[in-house]
Formats: structure tokens, C-alpha cells, sequence
């Protein structure tokens, strides 16, 4: 759910519209909605893109795919979507992306996180098993 204010919801979306309006019908008049799907990733703003409804209906999506639980040490809580790569930026599929918890998910951006995340991921397996 996006936690700033309303107002930097709405300038978000506002401007995130201007990258590609998708036409949709709903109860007799035309609505508007807005999409990224289809622009190659160097159009898409990143950090307008991840504040924007699209991106986040698919971590929704994404999120309760693999059952609101980090993929790696299963915590339930702040459970976030990590991408992969971004290559898809904007027309991302669950292989494109991972659901991290937060302490997972910062392990992941620093600079040796492979190396930690492969570690932890193991230890866990063992633990688990």
C-alpha cells in the first residue's frame, strides 16, 4: 500500500497518465486508466513507476502468489517485491521479480547480498528442511 500522502499519490499518477493512456468503459462513460505495459523500460521513470496504481496492483498480485511470505525466510512481515532485473520495467511477471521481507530485501541491495543471500537461503533450508 503506498504510504506517502495523498497529494504525492495523485501528482504521481498524474504524471505516470502521461506515459500511455489505456481507454476502458465502465457503467456507460469513458474512464481513463493508465498503464506501463507495452513502453520499453528506458520510458518508464523508476521511481514514478513504483508509486504509481499499476505497479502497485501487480505487488498485490505478486505478493499473494507465494502467499504473502518472504521467498526466503518465509517472514510475514513487510513483505515488499524486489526486481529482479529491469529489463521489464513496466511489464514485469512474477519470474522478474522476488517478495523479500525488509531485512531480506536490504540484504539483497548490498554489495555482497548475493553472497549473504545464498548463505542465508541455505542455513534456512537446513534449518527447515
Amino acid at each position: 500500500m503506498w504510504s506517502g500522502s495523498r497529494e504525492a499519490q495523485k501528482q504521481a499518477d498524474a504524471a505516470f497518465r502521461k506515459l500511455r493512456p489505456k481507454s476502458k468503459k465502465k457503467r456507460g462513460r469513458k474512464r481513463t486508466h493508465y498503464t506501463a505495459n507495452g513502453l520499453e523500460p528506458s520510458q518508464v521513470n523508476y521511481q514514478l513507476y513504483i508509486k504509481c496504481r499499476d505497479w502497485r496492483r501487480k505487488c498485490r498480485r505478486f505478493k499473494a502468489a507465494v502467499g504473502n511470505k518472504c521467498e526466503i525466510c518465509e517472514s510475514t512481515v513487510s513483505v515488499q517485491v524486489h526486481h529482479r532485473h529491469y529489463r521489464t520495467l513496466g511489464r514485469e511477471t512474477q519470474a522478474d521479480v522476488k517478495v523479500l521481507c525488509g531485512d531480506c530485501h536490504r540484504l539483497e541491495h548490498e554489495t555482497d547480498g548475493v553472497k549473504q543471500m545464498n548463505e542465508l537461503t541455505a542455513e534456512f533450508r537446513a534449518i527447515v528442511g
